[in-house]
């Protein structure tokens, strides 16, 4: 038997909110985990589990430099 409560935290991004060139792919994989996570909020709301997602932006390190 379950414990009545519960959270899930996936990790989006900000590509799954807004589209950027040449990110297709990772956009759209990320569209889908922010899409699974509305989903999945709304079925497993009635016992007591929290779904939310988290999408951080770009972080500036040497690699994202030229974005």
């Amino acid at each position: 038997m379950g414990r009545g409560r519960g959270r899930i935290v996936n990790l989006g991004s900000i590509a799954g909110i807004a589209g950027q060139p040449t990110l297709t792919l990772r956009s759209a994989t990320k569209v889908a985990v922010h899409a699974i996570t509305e989903q999945l909020a709304a079925e497993v709301a009635p016992q007591g589990i929290n779904v939310n997602a988290v999408a951080p932006g770009c972080i500036p390190t040497a690699m994202t430099r030229a974005f």
